[in-house]
């Protein structure tokens, strides 16, 4: 064999011992942060239930303590459910992103239920269409605006600002219309006991 089927050779091997000692570092980094993460909202949960032993007069310090949890604004009586419902807390992130437009709590029936908007596949469809649709739509008003600029205008640099323009708000609406699929979808998963 010639010197350069050689090099070739070692450079794959070592190439691909670097990918592999990357990849389990990277897998190893993940798993440190997702136990990371569990201890944190472990320390949480000891904290707010430590003070809701008396829930009425801590409500605000249990607030400010859940904001980095949740952007759901909760009631007395949903914190109490989400401390003392087993495997409520751990979905209190996901609950607060869903929470209004698409699920809420039944406190009467311990659970979490989707919305009239949305209680059924038929209007779950129907949701996700008027999404898709007001999604186009808006493109579809954004590119004959930036179509007209483009067509009427003669300067290569208002062109370019132009197109550069579109690709943000096509980008930008696509990230939103993903959320919000997203956010029904994750609804829909939560539903039902904790």
């Amino acid at each position: 064999m010639e010197l350069t089927n050689w090099i070739t050779l070692l450079g794959s091997f070592v190439g691909l011992m670097i990918s592999i000692i990357t990849f389990c570092v990277t897998y190893r980094q993940l798993a440190n942060f997702k136990g990371e993460k569990a201890k944190e909202l472990h320390g949480r949960y000891k904290i707010i239930k430590d003070l809701a032993v008396d829930l009425e007069k801590n409500y605000a310090e249990i607030l400010i303590i859940l904001s980095g949890l949740t952007n759901a604004n909760l009631t007395i009586n949903e914190i109490h459910w989400f401390l003392t419902e087993p495997r409520a807390f751990l979905k209190l992130n996901t609950y607060g992103n869903v929470c209004g437009r698409y699920c809420s709590i039944d406190l009467k029936n311990g659970q979490f239920t989707l919305n009239d908007r949305v209680l059924t596949r038929k209007l779950r469809i129907i949701e996700r269409c008027k999404v898709i649709s007001l999604s186009f739509g808006l493109l579809a008003f954004l590119t004959s605006v930036w179509l007209t600029i483009i067509l009427t205008v003669d300067s290569i640099t208002t062109i370019n600002i132009a197109v550069a323009c579109w690709v943000i708000y096509f980008i930008l609406i696509l990230w939103g219309t993903n959320l919000v699929l997203t956010t029904l979808s994750k609804a829909v998963k939560l539903q039902g006991k904790p």
